[in-house]
């Protein structure tokens, strides 16, 4: 008969993943797994967006997994601890690219999310008419040729859920930084899909081109 285990609970996900930090430094090693292997999947596809390579990212999605457990009673409560888990792979893909100068390019994966969804909160998405499949492969060519610090901020934010917030966190930088990044990339990105001919510009975002 199986046994419930301890970790579900009524708790928030953030105060689990409070409870398996704590037991994991600990020692605890079904805590270690609970934590981390949720993980694996996130990490292989912002590492597979950074390095461009899924064998690479393969590789030092596992590297990251491996520094994460030997790192563990280093963390501190500072920040979440997912920025911390991104900050690490940033760091590992970083270090990764530095050692190989050559990298192939592999087509980088996609997530479900709408790249545009709850970005700063402005209004209807430039992207929301378009057929789902559509999108994805406009999206991905157009995000591939991004500056690296957007392209970070967009496949965080689209593929991963983190924060505005987290990112900052996690790239050392300010939060108006990570929010001016994501709108010159969505601003590179509107660009990009209306010279393929995937959008179009609606007569409204010709009358508004005005900032204040």
């Amino acid at each position: 008969m199986a046994e419930k285990n301890n970790y579900s609970s009524t708790s928030s996900p953030s105060e689990l993943e409070k409870l398996l930090v704590s037991k994991a430094q600990k020692g605890d090693r079904e805590s270690m797994a609970h934590l981390l292997l949720p993980y694996e999947q996130p990490l292989f596809r912002f590492l597979t967006a950074k390095l461009r390579h899924e064998d690479n990212a393969r590789d030092v999605t596992q590297e990251v997994l491996v520094k994460l457990m030997r790192s563990l009673n280093k963390y501190q409560e500072r920040g979440t601890f997912k920025a911390w888990v991104f900050q690490i792979a940033r760091n590992e893909a970083i270090n990764f690219m530095k050692k190989h100068s050559r990298l192939s390019t592999a087509t980088i994966s996609s997530g479900g999310h709408n790249l545009f969804d709850n970005q700063l909160d402005e209004g209807p998405s430039v992207v929301e008419c378009l057929d789902q499949k559509e999108r994805n492969q406009g999206i991905r060519e157009c995000v591939s040729n991004l500056p690296d610090a957007e392209r970070d901020v967009v496949n965080l934010r689209m593929d991963e859920d983190v924060t505005f917030r987290e990112i900052a966190e996690m790239t050392n930088t300010s939060l108006n930084t990570v929010l001016g990044r994501m709108r010159n990339a969505s601003r590179r990105l509107k660009n990009c899909l209306l010279a393929k001919g995937i959008v179009g510009q609606s007569p409204m975002e010709n009358s508004t081109e005005n900032p204040e």
